[in-house]
């Protein structure tokens, strides 16, 4: 035999190294000797056929010699010739291939490859078969079914689609007869793992990150996944879906496209954010998939309320989740600035609002006043371990209006009093609304006043919003007609508001001392109160006593 120890006990290396050749009657340690390898089975190849051995010698007479064997690889014939006398051929053997690693996890879709190393792999030229999933699949070189290793010691190959872990190799080295094998059970290599890219409700391709407006329906329904990875078309492909942080249900889905899409049926209820893992083949994604449903929609909300409400509103829309086991926030943007939440109770705290059902919203809204405010519904998860949300969709925000400020009466101050021309007025009513925090305003106008003046108002009391407070007015006297404006000193003014016009008149005008005219003059001065600021008319009756009124016909009337 031909081996790569002088015990005679090895297969020839795979590389160039010394041959040891064993046998009988080869001759003195004087003897010429030649030997010719073919990778046939019969010494009548082509020249080029041959393997080149040189150096031959016998170091151990009849029975050892050496000689510069080239690398190689498989079962090849060798010829021996020894001082002319040639040797029956002998059938040998190089070293059968050995993987010491795998490394690489290529992706599911066939474009991927693994390094493999280890030792016997053969010279360059070397065809190398390498298989796995028990021979179905292959590993090859760019455009070949066979591996030209890189050097003795490692090579590089493209996989076959697939999906799994724990893939073992099969190398065949093929020398085009009985070719030597070597099955790799220690390191094993797996596929790269899924990953998803977005979970949407059509079939669509061109996604490259998740799309909202395309997102899962709260109530559910189909939906397509998205991603990498997700293996082959092959029955024994094995696809799982769970839903909800890997706590929830699983969810029946198929492999719509191999590597890519993955097609859900029913996939489950649910509002906000929620999450779901892909298993293939036993590989999960490495992380729970997070995900928006689609957003909600509000449609309408009614009715209006008192700015202190004590009435609940019931707001409609899409999209707030399937019953009262999902939860939704809805605010009200209720001075231009500040988002103030609607709650479970009038005044109360509690603002995660159970939906009644997937279009309906129970609650009551908050201190306010204005017209056209806008209302914002937000899906939120009541888990306790998650604080997200999700707010409705831009521009499908509700208008709300609250009801309208209305004056019954105008007072001096809290004792209710009749007003002087002081400039200070106490005004009661309802729906005052109160004071925000920045930007709020109450504007008093009298329409009777083309010059229409406005005073410097604040709300008086909180709750339930009946009095506010104005100093700096007009020194009216008399008769008057006033109305109150509730809004902001932001653009826009959507929140704007006017009372009905209100009468209501100043206390009496009284007199404390007049002075005679001067002859020359005819003025006459005269000290009261309650006379106002604009004209006034003076009348003089000719007789003492306090008349009731004054006849026509027994007073002396100037102004």
């Amino acid at each position: 035999g031909v081996y790569s120890d002088a015990a005679c006990t090895q297969r020839v290396l795979t590389t160039a190294s010394t041959w040891y050749i064993c046998g009988t009657n080869l001759g003195p340690v004087t003897a010429v000797v030649t030997a010719v390898a073919s990778p046939f089975d019969y010494i009548t190849p082509p020249a080029q056929a041959l393997m080149d051995i040189t150096g031959c010698a016998v170091t151990t007479a009849d029975t050892l010699i050496t000689c510069s064997g080239p690398a190689g690889s498989g079962t090849k014939d060798l010829v021996l010739t020894v001082s002319g006398q040639d040797a029956d051929s002998i059938e040998f053997q190089f070293a059968d291939p050995v993987i010491s690693g795998i490394s690489g996890t290529p992706p599911t879709d066939g474009t991927g490859s693994i390094t493999v190393s280890g030792s016997s792999f053969g010279p360059g030229d070397n065809s190398i078969l390498v298989t796995f999933d028990g021979g179905n699949r292959v590993c090859v070189s760019s455009g070949n079914t066979a591996v030209n290793p890189d050097s003795d010691t490692s090579f590089e190959c493209i996989t076959d689609p697939g999906e799994g872990v724990d893939k073992m190799l099969t190398l065949q080295v093929n020398d085009g007869r009985s070719a030597a094998l070597s099955e790799h059970t220690t390191d094993t290599w797996d596929y790269d793992i899924p990953t998803v890219i977005g979970i949407y409700t059509s079939r669509e391709t061109t996604y490259v990150t998740e799309d909202t407006t395309n997102a899962p329906d709260p109530m559910g329904g189909a939906v397509y996944i998205l991603g990498t990875n997700f293996g082959t078309t092959d029955p024994a492909n094995t696809i799982n879906v769970r839903y909800n942080h890997g706590a929830g249900e699983d969810v029946s889905c198929t492999l719509d496209t191999a590597h890519t899409i993955i097609y859900c049926s029913s996939f489950p209820m649910g509002s906000s954010w929620q999450d779901f893992t892909v298993t293939i083949a036993t590989q999960d994604t490495d992380q729970p998939h997070e995900f928006y449903f689609n957003q909600p929609h509000v449609d309408s909300i009614a009715p209006s309320t008192d700015t202190n409400p004590t009435t609940q509103v019931t707001i409609t829309g899409t999209g707030f989740g399937p019953d009262n086991t999902y939860f939704v926030k809805v605010w009200f943007f209720t001075d231009g600035n500040t988002l103030a939440p609607c709650t479970t109770t009038a005044g109360g705290s509690t603002i995660v609002i159970p939906v009644t059902d997937e279009t309906t919203v129970e609650c009551y809204p908050p201190e306010g006043f204005g017209t056209d405010v806008p209302i914002f519904v937000e899906a939120v998860l009541s888990d306790g371990t998650h604080d997200v949300s999700q707010d409705n969709a831009a521009g499908s925000e509700a208008l709300f209006s609250y009801n309208a400020p209305t004056v019954d009466g105008v007072y001096a101050d809290d004792t209710l009093a009749l007003p002087t021309a002081d400039g200070n007025l106490y005004i009661t009513g309802t729906n005052f609304g109160y004071d925000y925090p920045t930007n709020s305003l109450i504007t008093l106008s009298f329409p009777l006043d083309l010059a229409n003046p406005t005073c410097t108002c604040t709300h008086v009391t909180a709750a339930p919003h009946t009095a506010i407070e104005c100093t700096g007015c007009p020194a009216y006297s008399g008769c008057q007609q006033l109305k109150v404006t509730l809004g902001f000193d932001n653009t826009p003014d959507y929140g704007d508001q006017d009372s009905d016009p209100f009468d209501y008149s100043y206390d009496a005008p009284t007199i404390t001392k007049a002075s005679n005219p001067p002859a020359t003059t005819n003025v006459i001065s005269i000290d009261g109160t309650g006379f106002g600021s604009g004209a006034v008319t003076v009348y003089i009756w000719p007789e003492a006593g306090t008349p009731t009124g004054p006849p026509a016909e027994a007073y002396y009337q100037i102004t």
